[in-house]
């Protein structure tokens, strides 16, 4: 599912990445079309499906790399697709060397997407809880409530039809755009901000102690 414009809260990840841009040894895991290789060149990227970009085929459940062999594990936009998260983040800590960092980004109040292989939501609650063997560097929504719902709204118009469908999206989208535009140069809160109902999703750093 895709809308006409950038989302929000891929904005967001797209800033986000840019701040840990790193040319240490990196495990990208469920790469896809490998969005990120500019910000992390010196890396193996590994997907369960073969395409462009992907070094490895294999199953994040069952990484096939020795223990203690990255510095950096990447793993944005897949924690919520895999059939058991915590086998997943325990394998990123079995791969990562001590003092590795994993950056991850993951969908909470968010349209299905990739179906039927979306599976998950996630809370801070319920991320906290899966790194509960790691150091947390940060932990942060990746939108603030209206944005998300604007997100929504962009997903919902999207795929409406007919006369209805034209007049909105004619209306919406531009005002979408120029909320955009507003949202590209707002300052983020650094840390999680507790009193969020909800977001479109989360950012995490954590390290392996």
């Amino acid at each position: 599912m895709r809308t006409l414009i950038k989302t929000p809260a891929r904005i967001s990840l797209d800033r986000f990445l840019s701040q840990y841009a790193s040319e240490r040894l990196t495990l990208d895991i469920g790469c896809g079309a490998s969005p990120y290789r500019n910000l992390f060149p010196n890396r193996v990227a590994i997907d369960i499906r073969p395409q462009d970009g992907v070094d490895v085929c294999a199953d994040a459940h069952m990484l096939p790399f020795r223990d203690n062999s990255f510095e950096i594990v990447l793993c944005t936009e897949v924690l919520e697709h895999v059939h058991n998260p915590q086998i997943l983040v325990d394998e990123a800590y079995r791969v990562l060397k001590r003092g590795g960092r994993c950056i991850l980004s993951t969908r909470f109040c968010y349209p299905i997407h990739d179906a039927p292989n979306d599976l998950y939501r996630f809370t801070r609650y319920g991320l906290e809880y899966l790194f509960k063997k790691w150091e947390i560097e940060l932990l942060k929504e990746d939108t603030d409530e209206l944005t998300t719902v604007g997100t929504l709204l962009d997903f919902y118009i999207f795929r409406l039809n007919g006369l209805l469908g034209f007049v909105l999206k004619a209306i919406w989208f531009p005002l979408s755009y120029l909320f955009r535009k507003k949202y590209l140069v707002r300052k983020r809160a650094a840390n999680c901000d507790k009193t969020r109902l909800f977001s479109s999703g989360y950012q995490l750093v954590a390290v392996k102690l």
